[in-house]
């Protein structure tokens, strides 16, 4: 039988839910319910671990209840420490806890390809925030994702985090995402298999099933795909 885990975000909603409750800001989870637009039993099995959070139900959820975002968000401190720092408790948390991930958009990856190991590129690019640890956060980057080739596993227009990795050092897992870099161009493809003469071989995730084989010389860089934030809202 298949053990559900619930996500770190859901848990952190379920466990705010509960102190409001406890607090009497929330009447009943019933009235919670109906003011977040949502079902008691899928609220429920939140509450009990069975399910996760979705994005509509944070959206009522921050519209409806005053509740500071870095409670659910903020992966660096706890609901305590967040809690007591509202409330004047303890010291001061940074305004902004969350690491700057660099963000290549699309009209920049012709320019990332041709200066993927100069310096000054990275030093012009936006950012995004995001809660992940922050010593990681000069491994990431963040890109805009164009195509169909890993449809429908992604789809045109998310935005995907990634961190590097060294591909000669067994860094590589089979079955993961990639960002790939090399004398080809650009690819985004699932790592079907490293083969015993230094090739990778990649995959998309569409019908097509087309690999692609590039040897470990050919290779600038290698991201692996560890999230995507896409654009479109999801129906639970």
């Amino acid at each position: 039988m298949h053990h559900f885990k619930q996500n770190f975000i859901s848990q952190r909603f379920a466990d705010i839910v509960k102190a409001l409750k406890a607090e009497k800001k929330i009447n009943s989870y019933a009235q919670l319910a109906k003011n977040l637009n949502y079902r008691p039993q899928s609220l429920n099995e939140i509450l009990k671990g069975r399910r996760n959070v979705n994005i509509e139900v944070l959206y009522q959820f921050f519209q409806n209840y005053t509740v500071d975002p870095r409670q659910l968000f903020d992966t660096f401190h706890s609901s305590e420490e967040l809690q007591d720092n509202k409330e004047g408790n303890a010291s001061h948390l940074p305004a902004n806890p969350f690491p700057r991930i660099k963000f290549i958009e699309s009209s920049q990856i012709l320019n990332w390809m041709l200066n993927y190991n100069d310096p000054s590129f990275y030093e012009n690019l936006h950012h995004i925030e995001i809660p992940i640890k922050k010593d990681e956060g000069q491994d990431f980057i963040s890109i805009c994702y164009g195509g169909n080739m890993m449809h429908p596993t992604l789809e045109h227009n998310d935005i995907l985090i990634a961190k590097k990795k060294n591909v000669s050092s067994g860094e590589l897992t089979n079955g993961e995402i990639y960002i790939v870099l090399s004398l080809h161009g650009l690819h985004i493809l699932r790592l079907d298999e490293y083969s015993d003469d230094n090739k990778i071989i990649l995959q998309g995730d569409n019908q097509s099933k087309i690999k692609l084989q590039i040897h470990e010389s050919e290779i600038h860089a290698m991201y692996q795909v560890t999230a995507k934030i896409t654009p479109k809202l999801g129906n639970q």
